[in-house]
Parts: C-alpha cells; structure tokens; sequence
C-alpha cells in the first residue's frame, strides 16, 4: 500500500531526508500533496521499456521537481542493471516541453555512463547495480570509476 503524505513527512523528518523519490503510482496530484505535506523536492519516478515518454509521463515531470527515468523491469523497482534505449529517450524528452530537470537510472556503469549522458543530457545519473560486485553489494574501485566517467563528460561541473 501507498504511504500516506502525512507518513511520508514523518519519515523524512525522522531520517532526515532533504529530497525524495516517489515511486510507484504517482500522479501531479499526489506529487502536489507529497510536496505539500513535507516541504521537500519531489523527483516522480517513471519506467519505461522502450525509451518513449507518455503524456502522462510529461504531466508527471511538470508537477515534480524533477523526473527519474529507470528502464522499466516488471516486479522491480530499479537495480536490475537493464538499460534504457537511450537514443529514443533523448528524443522523447526533447519533444516534451523544455525546462524537466531529469536523473537517469538503469543499468548506468562506468562504461556506458558517458553515452548515456551524451544521448539523454540528465541532471543527475543514478546508479546502483553498475557499482555492484554482487546484488547490493557496492565496490569502491567501481564508484570511483563510475563517478570518474561521468565527470570527465564535462556536463553539470
């Protein structure tokens, strides 16, 4: 079940939280109400298979602070090291309106990130299964890679 925006406050204050990412069944009107009962940056998270943003997708972005894109994996909710096509998702968020701040996920590693981010232009990159040696398990020597290759793109420095 859905957390409530009250329990949502809770839990970022009692943890600290300075931004969240809201999964699962958002829409502009729970983005609003989260936001609302938090006093925090919402980032409304999106999956999708084949690159292509919805309508909805681009109401979603227009209510959030900012927008996470994740390749779409039925039954999980990221880290499942799948990437995005990220050429059509380059041109689907270039045929939405301008000014979306977008975090791209999925299946991002110190190889791919630089392509990634030459194609889709994010904000932000999210990793998690590309740094991993073993299901939730981090390496330091790939962070340190991954971080190194999405510097040297040069983009948001």
């Amino acid at each position: 079940a859905l957390q409530s925006p009250s329990a949502i406050a809770d839990i970022a204050t009692h943890v600290g939280l300075d931004v969240l990412q809201l999964h699962g069944a958002s829409d502009p009107a729970r983005v609003a109400a989260v936001r609302a009962a938090t006093g925090l940056e919402v980032w409304a998270v999106v999956r999708t298979a084949t690159g292509i943003l919805s309508q909805d997708d681009e109401e979603l972005a227009d209510s959030a602070d900012a927008l996470l894109v994740d390749a779409l994996v039925p039954g999980q909710l990221g880290g499942s090291g799948l990437t995005l096509p990220w050429l059509q998702l380059g041109e689907s968020l270039d045929a939405m309106a301008s000014g979306h701040r977008i975090i791209l996920a999925g299946g991002l590693r110190a190889e791919n990130v630089a392509e990634a981010i030459d194609y889709v232009s994010p904000m932000v990159v999210d990793v998690s299964s590309g740094v991993e040696t073993s299901p939730g398990i981090k390496d330091q020597n790939l962070v340190r890679a991954f971080i190194a290759a999405a510097r040297a793109t040069g983009v948001n420095e």
